[in-house]
């Protein structure tokens, strides 16, 4: 592209007929288990996540990424995080990327990029106005060293390196100021290894599969709040029963009214009591008021971003039971409850001896691939970067339908995760 073109002329000029944008979110963690920031993953909907073979193809997908990182906002989407995004050869050296707020976007040099002086130069540039710099699936080659004064985080691929490796990396790296990233953490173990090696952060799933469950009985308020969850889950909706074991825990009753007093419900004056809560989020609502309040609970203490994850789930699988002729309401608990044993550090067999759920409802989170899991089976693949998924497909929830679910999920998720 010639130097003088505006950077604005570059962005979908040759991408207008693309129907679909698909895109995910992936958490940065730091010791403390708290976000730092996320990964956003993108493809075009004609794209899977590993079908880019070519750089036109790389640089493509690149300038579609800064198109929807305005799009869909994804300063908003990171909150006080920082916002990780892929950056090609094209986008470091034509300056497409300064379309991206510097305050908060953190550029990722991928790896195939040669780090010649023109790409060096960038990075300086780039510096200069305030981006950072990220080298992505950082491996030992010539000529790195020239992009190392300008890095401010390096990523170390977990599922592409052993421990000899990661250490002559880490030797190799001595004296550099850059922040290492362990990538694709996907269990706690790896988490506690990531951290005797000398990581700063930590991508991946690893807060929401534990070791190891930290104890083998339920401490009694968690019970109780068991208890209230085995209430809103009968078909049946027992009004006085609900509230009777409500009003026996102060904090949860408390949590349920600051939460319908929020701005998420729109009220015009001020709910003081759970019978006019009732009233005004009807029966189903007040299930899921529950619910999000009991989640809420359950989570003190725990990772911030267990919780959010918690909630996207229940209201991903609530939204994809209209596609997937599902009960919305079964749909919904069954989300929250999958990654409830990471909450409470209990294991599911026990959760569920607890609950009054139908029989295929306990086999799926006992890990049957059955009907009712593949509302959540949908939900992992796109999270991964999957974004066709054939088995989500064949159960008429198309590509384009479960991404804008997971978006909206997302959203209501970021929304609901009060404290």
């Amino acid at each position: 592209m010639p130097a003088s073109t505006p950077i604005h002329e570059t962005l979908l000029d040759s991408d207008q007929n693309i129907p679909e944008r698909f895109f995910a979110r992936q958490p940065i963690l730091d010791r403390q288990k708290q976000v730092f920031g996320y990964e956003f993953l993108f493809r075009s909907g004609s794209q899977n996540s590993s079908c880019i073979t070519s750089s036109a193809e790389s640089d493509s997908a690149t300038r579609l990424m800064v198109d929807n990182s305005l799009l869909y906002d994804f300063e908003a989407l990171a909150g006080t995080g920082k916002t990780f995004l892929n950056c090609t050869r094209e986008a470091l050296t034509t300056g497409l990327v300064t379309l991206l707020p510097a305050r908060s976007t953190v550029l990722e040099i991928l790896e195939d990029i040669e780090p010649d002086s023109e790409v060096v130069e960038a990075c300086l540039r780039l510096r200069d106005l305030g981006y950072q710099l990220a080298l992505d699936d950082f491996v030992l080659r010539p000529g790195l060293e020239r992009l190392l004064p300008y890095a401010d985080y390096i990523k170390i691929d977990f599922r592409l390196s052993d421990a000899p490796e990661r250490g002559k990396t880490r030797h190799f790296l001595k004296g550099c100021r850059a922040r290492l990233i362990a990538e694709k953490i996907e269990e706690e173990q790896e988490f506690g290894v990531a951290i005797q090696e000398g990581f700063d952060l930590f991508q991946g799933y690893f807060f929401c599969r534990p070791a190891d469950f930290s104890r083998n009985h339920i401490p009694s308020n968690h019970l109780s709040y068991l208890q209230i969850l085995a209430a809103v889950s009968q078909s049946s909706f027992e009004w006085k029963v609900i509230a009777k074991l409500v009003r026996q825990e102060p904090p949860l009753s408390y949590r349920l009214l600051r939460m319908v007093n929020s701005a998420n419900y729109m009220v015009r004056c001020e709910i003081s009591s759970l019978e006019r809560a009732l009233v005004v989020v009807g029966e189903d609502g007040f299930r899921k008021l529950i619910a999000v309040a009991l989640t809420g609970e359950f989570g003190k203490g725990q990772p911030s971003e267990l919780i959010r994850q918690t909630l996207q789930r229940a209201s991903f699988c609530e939204m994809a039971a209209a596609h997937l002729r599902e009960d919305p309401t079964e749909q919904y608990l069954f989300g929250l409850l999958s990654l409830l044993p990471a909450v409470l550090g209990i294991s599911m067999p026990q959760i569920v001896g607890l609950l009054p759920l139908r029989a295929p409802v306990k086999n799926a989170l006992l890990g049957e691939s059955n009907e009712v899991a593949r509302s959540l089976n949908c939900f992992l693949k796109h999270q991964s970067g999957q974004w066709h998924c054939p088995g989500c497909n064949g159960a008429s929830l198309e590509a384009d339908q479960m991404h804008d679910l997971y978006r909206r999920s997302l959203l209501w998720a970021d929304e609901h995760s009060v404290s």
